[in-house]
């Protein structure tokens, strides 16, 4: 795991965690990381004020962009075209009509 997407997973949670007991906001020195590899965290959680233990594991997920076909399209023009209510009604209509899956997209 790289240190932005360590700094970024700890960042959240300090902004979007409180103890379940008491509902209490933490601060860095209340979380241990137990385990890290890869794109998983094992964090042990301790509310400064009840000293309730919490576990938490989490995860980062990364995405080849240049995989998708419609940032393709925008780094062989290099500029950003906006797109309109209704390309976004027709591509649905159209994924509609072929029974196709979001995850179809993502392949070539």
């Amino acid at each position: 795991m790289n240190y932005q997407a360590l700094k970024s997973m700890l960042d959240n949670v300090l902004e979007s965690f409180s103890c379940p007991e008491c509902n209490t906001k933490i601060k860095e020195e209340n979380i241990d990381i137990i385990w890290a590899a890869w794109t998983n965290l094992n964090l042990d959680i301790v509310c400064p004020k009840c000293w309730r233990h919490t576990m938490m594991k989490s995860q980062v997920l990364t995405i080849d962009l240049s995989s998708i076909w419609f940032f393709k399209n925008i780094k062989k023009s290099n500029k950003l075209n906006a797109i309109k209510d209704e390309e976004v009604i027709k591509l649905s209509k159209e994924l509609k009509n072929r029974k196709l899956k979001a995850s179809d997209l993502f392949s070539e």
